[in-house]
């Protein structure tokens, strides 16, 4: 393909984009074909010679296209809000075009520093303490990553060795319990100095890679409604995660003083939590665990790293009426928050903020001489290749510049203040049918849980049998709205309950969408007690 059918087809390309944006209307949201299929219409293997872009651009329409799920349909009102605007997709445009790898300030000063503006920028907008920016006078700062689960695994790996360091301490100074000595030991924002450099000077760090025994008793922590990924992270690394209780009556939260009672739990089977996952907006109802609480009991067990994971509702710390739930974030070692899910910003375009820089740079920089520069030289300057698990790294900075300086900080907070309106509007129509729906959670940042009730006559509302009619009956009305392929949600578990989540934020989320999906939820429930 040479310069004039680069022109030609990305006018072609953009033409469809702008089709696709601005008429999300399609018949069916998740494509209507068999699993397998689109692969079967695929040849076993790459073509010889190349060919002409006109087969490829007609092989993409015909094929790829159409077995695309639309997350941007109105009607989507599935997983998570994930959307993008024009703003950002020019950025990925551009981005694409330099064809590097950005992972070092010599490979692009740039998409390094541009890095630093906007991250900083985000954390101003979002009130994150002083702490977490990036500057001359902290250790703090932000960096762009692919996910949380990403952001989670990076600083649970800075938790586990500086946990091993805290281990070492503890054994110099002679002493046997956990609890006595981690007592005059710093907070997860600061480090233990054991004397092993920083951005590759000096020794690996003894026994933090090697030692399988040294972490068997290194205990990670996160409640029932914890997403996935801080397990799946304390799996990879080979450490034990212990679920703390968050029930119905705690909002499905987890409090400070279930936490305590698990840290408690721990240390009394000679077991040691070196981090907890508190969220900020659980992915089952948008619930807030107790942040000061947890600030609070983190506070007395130093050893402990907190992070917070705010993936879609951080987004939302932008508007003046969320801002007073990150006063104490401060009191946690690192933060994340998702741009893609509610910020005009396309996957991926994770935010992980942190207190100590150092702490990572102690865990994951191995640089070799060939990586060496002279910006390596600066005080308190870090690559970022030193603070990820990868050495490769897109341009992801350039869409998020674009996309706040196109929308400005009123636009976010507009869009996210009637993602919220909506979820509001919803749960006032839901209401209206008390007698087929019970509203389990919400309105809460434009997410509504509810479930269906049984015909009232079938048993009595409180009992186990009623809460297993209750969870069948949800699963068939999910199930059956589904089918119909002209709206899309997805149900969960939250403790003993089967609910349906009703996310109102994408961003082609509307009134009528949300008129059309009730009486779609109404005509189910009423079919399902008629069969």
């Amino acid at each position: 393909m040479d310069s004039d059918q680069f022109r030609q087809a990305a006018h072609a390309a953009v033409e469809d984009i702008i089709n696709y944006l601005e008429n999300s209307q399609p018949t069916h949201i998740v494509p209507d074909q068999e699993f397998g299929s689109f692969q079967k219409s695929m040849p076993q293997s790459a073509p010889q010679q190349g060919e002409a872009w006109s087969d490829i651009y007609n092989d993409y329409k015909s094929l790829v296209q159409p077995q695309m799920t639309n997350w941007i349909a109105p009607n989507f009102a599935a997983f998570f809000p994930c959307g993008t605007s024009y703003s950002s997709i020019l950025g990925e445009l551009y981005a694409a075009s330099y064809g590097g790898s950005f992972f070092s300030w010599v490979a692009s000063p740039a998409a390094t520093e541009l890095e630093h503006v906007v991250m900083d920028w985000l954390a101003r907008a979002l009130a994150l303490p002083e702490a977490f920016l990036n500057g001359d006078e902290g250790d703090g700062g932000g960096l762009m990553m692919t996910s949380a689960s990403e952001s989670i695994l990076t600083v649970m790996v800075a938790a586990r060795d500086r946990a091993l360091r805290m281990e070492r301490e503890r054994k110099q100074a002679g002493r046997v319990n956990w609890f006595n000595c981690a007592k005059k030991l710093p907070n997860a924002a600061e480090d233990v100095d054991d004397g092993i450099g920083v951005n590759g000077s000096g020794p690996p760090i003894p026994g933090c890679y090697t030692s399988e025994e040294s972490m068997s008793h290194f205990v990670v922590l996160g409640s029932e409604t914890t997403h996935s990924s801080t397990k799946k992270a304390a799996r990879i690394l080979g450490l034990q995660f212990k679920t703390v209780l968050a029930p119905r009556d705690a909002g499905f939260a987890m409090t400070g003083s279930a936490l305590a009672g698990a840290i408690q739990e721990c240390l009394d089977d000679e077991l040691q939590p070196i981090f907890v996952t508190a969220t900020l907006g659980t992915t089952a109802t948008c619930a807030i665990d107790d942040l000061p609480g947890i600030g609070e009991i983190l506070k007395e067990h130093p050893f402990i790293w907190g992070h917070v994971d705010a993936a879609c509702v951080g987004a939302a710390l932008v508007c003046p009426e969320y801002k007073h739930l990150a006063r104490d974030l401060g009191l946690f070692g690192s933060f994340n928050v998702n741009l893609n899910k509610w910020m005009f910003v396309n996957t991926d375009a994770s935010c992980l903020f942190v207190q100590s820089r150092k702490c990572l740079a102690r865990s994951l920089d191995i640089t070799p001489s060939y990586l060496e520069n002279d910006a390596q030289l600066k005080d308190k300057f870090y690559e970022p290749h030193h603070l990820s698990l990868t050495l490769t790294r897109r341009f992801r900075s350039l869409k998020v510049w674009f996309t706040l300086r196109t929308f400005g900080i009123e636009g976010l907070t507009t869009h996210i203040r009637a993602g919220v309106s909506l979820g509001e509007q919803f749960s006032t129509m839901l209401s209206h049918r008390a007698d087929l729906f019970e509203i389990i959670t919400g309105p809460a940042f434009a997410l509504v849980t509810f479930r269906v009730r049984p015909a009232l006559e079938q048993t009595d509302r409180g009992s186990a049998d009623y809460n297993e009619l209750c969870n069948d009956a949800t699963r068939k009305v999910c199930h059956m709205v589904n089918s119909s392929n002209k709206a899309f949600v997805t149900g969960c578990e939250v403790g003993d309950l089967y609910v349906i989540r009703m996310v109102t934020s994408n961003i082609n989320s509307n009134l009528d969408a949300m008129k059309i999906m009730l009486d779609m939820f109404v005509d189910a429930a009423e079919g399902i007690r008629n069969l």
